[in-house]
């Protein structure tokens, strides 16, 4: 009984060991997860309001356009074309091409074209994204380190029965304390078992 006894305690501490390492590793992992994660929200969210500087830019030249339209000055009308940004020159040259005065089923304006995209702000979209996946990364580590921690105290009552059971007790009293040990050292080593060891 003295050996059995020493097999179950000498596993058990093995095994908690094993899992309060497990833990802290899967806790690294999902402090890593989550640091990335705000990194990556932190960048979206500068991307993003530089698509927005940028949106303002084109809405502010396409508006002094439309000043300048409306009160026939031809030259500044050129001017304010040729200083479009490359990418809102497009849209706006394919706006045109759909004659917006004369043709009652073109856009509004050049916003309201499909074409009309800010590589920003697709960009912002990705890196939100990303941040997404590295947030549930670290969503599904802490779930992986709360499960080992769930070991060490299933392994913790192996420890306390086998613990108790070297006490002068009766025979019987040996036996069920001794078989309760076994059983949370059985169960705690193979629920870790099928748990996976952090990378």
């Amino acid at each position: 009984m003295d050996l059995l006894s020493a097999i179950v305690l000498g596993v058990s501490a093995l095994a908690t060991a094993y899992a309060s390492y497990q833990a802290e590793l899967w806790d690294g992992e999902q402090a890593a997860h989550y640091t990335d994660a705000n990194a990556l929200r932190t960048e979206a969210s500068k991307v993003s309001l530089q698509a927005g500087q940028l949106q303002g830019a084109d809405l502010m030249a396409f508006g002094a356009y439309l000043s300048a339209y409306s009160g026939n000055e031809e030259a500044l009308k050129q001017f304010y074309v040729q200083r479009f940004r490359p990418e809102f020159k497009r849209v706006f040259d394919t706006w045109m091409e759909s004659r917006p005065l004369q043709n009652p089923d073109a856009a509004p304006t050049p916003f309201a074209l499909p074409d009309y995209d800010l590589k920003e702000r697709e960009h912002a979209s990705d890196l939100e994204q990303q941040a997404q996946e590295k947030f549930a990364a670290g969503e599904d580590a802490n779930d992986k380190g709360d499960k080992f921690v769930l070991a060490t105290v299933i392994l913790a009552n192996a420890l306390f029965f086998g613990g108790i059971n070297q006490l002068p007790h009766s025979i019987l009293v040996r036996k069920i304390l001794l078989g309760l040990a076994g059983a949370f050292c059985i169960v705690g080593v193979a629920y870790m078992a099928l748990l996976p060891a952090a990378p």
